[in-house]
C-alpha cells in the first residue's frame, strides 16, 4: 500500500471496525479519490452524488479528506450508496476537522468505511498537513476525480500528487 507514495508515513492511525481493514488490501487498485472546493456549485455535488450513485454495486472504495463541501459529499455518496469510504484526515486521529463533521465521521465509521492519519494523534489541523496528507489520498487511489477547484488549492495539490505518481487524473 505504502510503495506508490512518496516520502510515506513511517506510521498510521486508523479508525474503524476490525473487518473494515480488508479495505487497505484493496487499494491503491479499488481505491477512487473525489475531492473539490470547500463551496461547491450546486451543478458540482449534483455531480458527485449522481456520479457515485452510478457506481452502486461496483468494487470502489472511495477516498476524500472530510473536508466541507465536495469531500463531505463524497462520503455521504458512497455511504447513500453503500460503497465503502475511507477518510484521510489533515490532522490526528484523535480530532475532527471540521468539528462540524464529527456525525459524518462516526457514520463512516458504522458503515464499514475507515479514518486514517499519518499525523500524531493529537495534532491540530494545519494547513502544511492538508497538503501533506493529499498525497496519501492520491496515493491510495488508482484514480483522482477533480469535481471543481479554485485556482490555488488543495485539490489542485491531489492532482499534482496524482499526476506524479502516475495515476489516473479525471477534472470536470
Amino acid at each position: 500500500l505504502f510503495s506508490a507514495v512518496p516520502q510515506p508515513p513511517p506510521r498510521i492511525w486508523i479508525e474503524g471496525r476490525e473487518s473494515a481493514f480488508r479495505l487497505l488490501d484493496r487499494l491503491p487498485t479499488d481505491g477512487l479519490a473525489i475531492v473539490g472546493t470547500r463551496s461547491p456549485e450546486r451543478r458540482a455535488l449534483f455531480l458527485v452524488v449522481e456520479s457515485v450513485r452510478r457506481l452502486r454495486g461496483s468494487s470502489l472504495i472511495i477516498l476524500s479528506g472530510l473536508a466541507r463541501g465536495t469531500d463531505a459529499a463524497a462520503h455521504e455518496a458512497a455511504i447513500s450508496n453503500g460503497l465503502p469510504t475511507i477518510a484521510v484526515l489533515g490532522c490526528g486521529i484523535r480530532r475532527t476537522y471540521p468539528p462540524e463533521h464529527s456525525r459524518l465521521r462516526k457514520r463512516i465509521v458504522d458503515s464499514g468505511g475507515l479514518v486514517l492519519s499519518d499525523f500524531d494523534p493529537d495534532s491540530a489541523p494545519l494547513p502544511s498537513y492538508f497538503i501533506s496528507r493529499n498525497r496519501l489520498i492520491a496515493g491510495f487511489s488508482a484514480a483522482t476525480w477533480i469535481v471543481q477547484s479554485g485556482y490555488r488549492s488543495g485539490a489542485l495539490n491531489t492532482a499534482k500528487w496524482a499526476r506524479k505518481m502516475g495515476k489516473g487524473l479525471f477534472v470536470t
